[in-house]
């Protein structure tokens, strides 16, 4: 699709009935004029006499149109000369050359209000960006080059130094079908105004017209129309099929929330089978016209139903009962026990569904056989799970001190160092750097695992006096010092850190000069 190509929907010139509803959007104030309260409707031009408070909402006594009542006395006048307020504005026919294609074009009216007369201020307007929506393949879109910036339009004028003022600006095709709006913040003070019965028009007697009759309300509801109707126009077999089987409230949620269908339907699907991945049961069909299911909780149903072990379980059951875990959670029960069985033991167990995958992992790691039905579902489950946790760390433990105990010697010989009256002294134990951690304050009883398994090491700085006495904890890594800290993570006191220095020079740095040569 090329910028010409999208043009050619389009009429040469803007339609008037287009630029009369951008006209119509018109933000509407009720201008007064002095203390006595002799006022101007901005939208019909009427004058009448009738003081209301500043930044009210009232009703044009001839026009019967609300607006907000602005003074223009000279203690409002610097407020009201900063009224700025603009609208892009939807307006949709068919395509000129295809009726089957549907077209939008879009229009930016700004208006700025001078402080003599705001009442008869003429805005800024002109097409900002088109859009077509092609039946099968989704949405265009084509914008101006350069975006309207409201601080380059005053008094009427639009003022630029280096870009072409944006309605003289070139065409862009855009990559994704987004809605205009998102194009200018919310500082820009540019709302936006659709025309729900322009749809209805546009697309009457045409290819789009039966999807849009299925999903108006999501349509006509949706904060972005253009982006609802890319999805539909791109999938409108698809779409006009699901509606019409219950599927409308599904659809609007996930439509209106930006979601992606493809993740709980086939969308390259022409049957209704196909699209929703296998037959759903009546019960199932049910159970969705009368409840809101969300497109994440038939992702999750339809992934259940295609496990072996997900067998039984009901659309309403998952809704109900394991929306709220991760999948990988019921993953891991699935592994093991059919999950209709899983949910009926944890009931009676009254337990819940994370515990229960908990413990068939520590089951998993203490290697047990899965085949008993003792270890499938066992009594107490809640106190046998904290039993094999207490099992499963005192594993780790032991088999850590074994690591520790591989390399402690060698950490001895290499670290082994006296000077000034402190000494570099290895841990006994690995679970003695809890204690430290401790004793200092520190995290360094979160490192066991590495230490360990000699990823890091870590020694004691202690006083030769006093060598059983935390003063100071040293991590090194490959023959560097990563870190040397003392109680609470503080710097070391400075003799105690020229002894580290002495113990990197004549121990560490030596090391390494050896290695090199």
């Amino acid at each position: 699709m090329t910028v010409d190509e999208v043009l050619s929907h389009f009429p040469d010139e803007v339609p008037a009935e287009f630029l009369q509803e951008a006209d119509n959007a018109k933000p509407i104030y009720l201008f007064q004029t002095d203390k006595e309260g002799n006022t101007v409707c901005g939208n019909c031009g009427s004058r009448f006499q009738r003081y209301e408070p500043h930044l009210t909402a009232r009703k044009c006594p001839y026009c019967q149109k609300y607006g907000k009542v602005v003074h223009m006395t000279k203690y409002h006048k610097s407020e009201a000369k900063s009224l700025r307020q603009g609208n892009l504005t939807y307006h949709w026919a068919p395509s000129v050359i295809n009726p089957d294609i549907l077209t939008c074009t879009v229009i930016l009216s700004f208006y700025w209000f001078s402080t003599t007369e705001p009442w008869a201020s003429r805005p800024y307007m002109y097409v900002d960006a088109k859009y077509i929506f092609v039946p099968g393949k989704g949405g265009y879109y084509i914008s101006r080059e350069s975006r309207f910036y409201p601080e380059n339009f005053y008094d009427g004028e639009y003022f630029t130094r280096w870009f072409p003022p944006p309605d003289e600006a070139d065409w862009v095709l855009r990559k994704s079908c987004r809605d205009r709006i998102n194009a200018y913040t919310v500082t820009t003070k540019i709302g936006s105004e659709t025309y729900p019965q322009g749809i209805a028009d546009a697309v009457e007697g045409h290819a789009l017209q039966y999807v849009y009759a299925s999903m108006k309300e999501c349509i006509n509801t949706a904060f972005s129309s253009v982006q609802v109707l890319h999805t539909i126009a791109k999938y409108p077999l698809q779409i006009e099929y699901l509606a019409k089987c219950g599927f409308k409230d599904v659809l609007s949620m996930s439509l209106k929330a930006g979601d992606r269908l493809g993740a709980a339907f086939n969308m390259r699907a022409n049957t209704l089978k196909g699209i929703l991945r296998g037959k759903f049961s009546k019960e199932d069909m049910e159970y969705i016209k009368q409840h809101c299911v969300d497109i994440r909780t038939l992702q999750r149903y339809q992934k259940i139903r295609r496990h072996p072990a997900g067998a039984g379980i009901t659309l309403e059951i998952v809704n109900k009962e394991l929306n709220l875990w991760p999948f990988y959670t019921l993953e891991v029960i699935m592994e093991h026990v059919k999950l209709p069985k899983a949910l009926s033991y944890i009931s009676k167990e009254k337990s819940s569904i994370t515990t229960y995958a908990d413990y068939l992992r520590d089951c998993e790691e203490l290697e047990m056989d899965f085949t008993e039905k003792a270890t499938l579902f066992p009594k107490n489950l809640e106190e046998l799970h904290v039993k094999l946790q207490k099992q499963i760390k005192r594993k780790k433990d032991e088999e850590a001190e074994r690591k520790w105990i591989a390399r402690q010697k060698k950490l001895k010989a290499k670290y082994s160092f006296k000077a000034d009256g402190y000494a570099i002294v290895v841990p006994e134990k690995i679970n003695d750097l809890i204690r430290e951690g401790k004793d200092m304050h520190n995290c360094v009883g979160g490192y066991i695992s590495r230490v360990a398994s000699g990823k890091t090491d870590v020694v004691y700085i202690r006083k030769v006096a006093e060598i059983n006495k935390s003063l100071g904890t040293m991590e090194i890594c490959d023959g560097c010092i990563k870190q040397a800290r003392g109680k609470y993570n503080q710097d070391l006191p400075k003799e105690v850190q020229d002894f580290v220095d002495k113990f990197r020079k004549e121990v560490l740095e030596k090391k390494k000069g050896r290695k090199t040569a």
